[in-house]
């Protein structure tokens, strides 16, 4: 089992305990607090993915258009 396969083994646990057919609005505040939490502590994610990878995948889903209205200093 690779890296990657551990990582999203985590994860799958994780989501196996908050229930797979739940959707994000049935959540509970602290199902959602717990689960950003242990996705945040998974090991080997940045092992798999390259930085770049990351950031384009953070920046994607990460972070709302409006929070780019601005200029580069540089």
């Amino acid at each position: 089992m690779g890296e990657q396969d551990g990582a999203l083994k985590q994860v799958g646990e994780l989501f196996g305990k908050v229930g797979w057919d739940k959707r994000l609005q049935d959540l509970s505040m602290d199902e959602v607090v717990g689960i950003v939490l242990v996705i945040q502590k998974v090991e080997g994610i940045d092992d798999v993915y390259t930085e770049e990878h990351l950031a384009d995948l953070f920046n994607k889903y990460g972070r709302k258009p409006e929070q780019f209205d601005y200029d580069i200093p540089f």
